[in-house]
Parts: C-alpha cells; sequence; structure tokens
C-alpha cells in the first residue's frame, strides 16, 4: 500500500500533484482533494486511486460540459456529442450528463420550449421544420409534441400570412397564378401544412394588378415570338400559347394576346 509523501500546489489555481512513495502519482482538482480528505501521510491503496482518478476524470469532463453548456441551451445528444469529441469516455460522459441533468443544467425539454418560441419569434419556419431541427438533435418525439403546442394555429396563421405578403413582393413580377403557386410552394417548404398555406394565401387577400399583369404578359409574350421567330407560323402559335399558359397566364389571354400581335402584323 503507497504512502501520500507530499502534496503540492500547480501553477495553476486549484490544482494539486499527489507524490505517492516520493513519487508524482498523479494530479487532483482541489475539490478531489477535499472530498476525499487526502492528506500527507494517508496509505492510498489500489482501490481508491483508481477511485481519485475516476473522479478526477468526471470533474474534468463535468467542467467541460459546464463550459460549453455557459454559452447556450445545449440538448442531452450535443453534450454527450461533445464530450465524446473530447475524448470523453462514454461511461464517464453519461455520469457527467446524469449529473448536470439531476442539477437542471440539462433538459431537453427546457431546451425544445426556447427553441421552439426563437424559431417562431424570429424566423419564418413553420412546425414541421422546426420539428425536424429538434429531431437532428436527438430529441424524443414526446418532447417535440409539447414544445410545439406552443406554436398552436393561431401563431402558425400569423406567422404564415406574413410570409405571403414578403413572398407576394418577391414573386410580383410573375403571372398572378404562378405567383399563388410559388407562395403556396415556399410555405409548404418552410413547414407549414396545406391547410394553414391555403389559410394564410386567403387571409392574406392578394389583389390581381390588372395592367401589371397585362404588361407582364406582352413583355413575357414578346420574348417568346423572338425565341421562335424562326418557325412556321401554327408551330409559333401552339408552342407560345403552351409556354404562357405554362407560365400562368390563362389561356384567353395568351390567344388575346396573339391575336393582337397577328392583326398589327
Amino acid at each position: 500500500m503507497a504512502i501520500i509523501t507530499k502534496i503540492t500546489a500547480q501553477k495553476r489555481k486549484g490544482r494539486y500533484n499527489i507524490f505517492l512513495d516520493n513519487q508524482y502519482a498523479f494530479a487532483v482538482g482541489e475539490n478531489i482533494l477535499i472530498r476525499y480528505g487526502l492528506f500527507k501521510g494517508q496509505e492510498v491503496d489500489a482501490q481508491l486511486q483508481k477511485q481519485l482518478q475516476q473522479a478526477e476524470q468526471q470533474d474534468k469532463a463535468y467542467n467541460l460540459a459546464l463550459n460549453y453548456l455557459s454559452r447556450q441551451l445545449r440538448t442531452v445528444y450535443e453534450v454527450m456529442t461533445y464530450l465524446h469529441q473530447h475524448d470523453v469516455t462514454h461511461d464517464v460522459a453519461c455520469a457527467v450528463v446524469k449529473r448536470l441533468c439531476e442539477q437542471h443544467y440539462l433538459n431537453d425539454q427546457n431546451y425544445a420550449d426556447s427553441f421552439v418560441r426563437t424559431m417562431y419569434h424570429t424566423s419564418d419556419k413553420g412546425p414541421y421544420i422546426i420539428q425536424r431541427k429538434l429531431k437532428q438533435k436527438h430529441v424524443a418525439d414526446a418532447v417535440i409534441a409539447q414544445a410545439l403546442l406552443q406554436f398552436d394555429e393561431s401563431r402558425q396563421l400569423l406567422n404564415a400570412t406574413t410570409s405571403v405578403n414578403k413572398l407576394a413582393q418577391h414573386y410580383r413580377h410573375d403571372a398572378f397564378k404562378t405567383q399563388q403557386r410559388k407562395i403556396y410552394q415556399a410555405l409548404i417548404n418552410k413547414g407549414y401544412s396545406s391547410d394553414i398555406v391555403k389559410q394564410a394565401i386567403a387571409q392574406a387577400d392578394l389583389q390581381v394588378d390588372a395592367e401589371q399583369q397585362q404588361q407582364l404578359l406582352i413583355q413575357t409574350g414578346t420574348k417568346l415570338l423572338r425565341r421562335y421567330q424562326a418557325l412556321d407560323p401554327k408551330t409559333r402559335h401552339q408552342k407560345i400559347l403552351r409556354a404562357l399558359y405554362q407560365k400562368g397566364f390563362s389561356f384567353d389571354d395568351a390567344q388575346a394576346f396573339l391575336a393582337t400581335y397577328d392583326h398589327e402584323n
């Protein structure tokens, strides 16, 4: 059985070197020194030495995790991943995470609740995108479902309607029908349900600017006429009608544009 023959303070505050039988054995933090009541002349068997080294590893990992958590909220999975990336063994990481959870420094429900609130206040993302982001952080489905209760239909509709108006401005140079289709798809991609998207578009009450749409039809049709000018008239008309329809103009408006062109030429 070894004897502690010397305990010396390191230059690094709160760290101490332990000498067994006049030979350096290992270093411990001040809290380990106090917790185990280490003193000069104390007998240290192999089991106690192992306990001290394990406690030291856990304390280092604990402080590492605390520093990581001090920057922002984290999930259990994120902390475990961070510790593994810093060569902390799985058993030690599990012990640290358990300790942090018991001390309420780590709580996936708190994380999810905060994440959902931040997302619906500061982003244009709908619940499905938020759910996906939380699942990527390995948050449990039941925890996500509880957090998403905050983002109820009224809040979703408010955010989605705001997005509709912004998107309408973004797609203002498209035919009205195409504009609505793009707005619908954009909101679906942002994580809103089809029902919420339809309600938001209806609530936004987008109005057709007939003069702007007519100018857009003429501009688009004129470009198509130049593109297909080398074709025979029948083929050219068929391609232009199809192209204008695909771009969101009505068949009647497309025909009216071509009739005007034919009359003028």
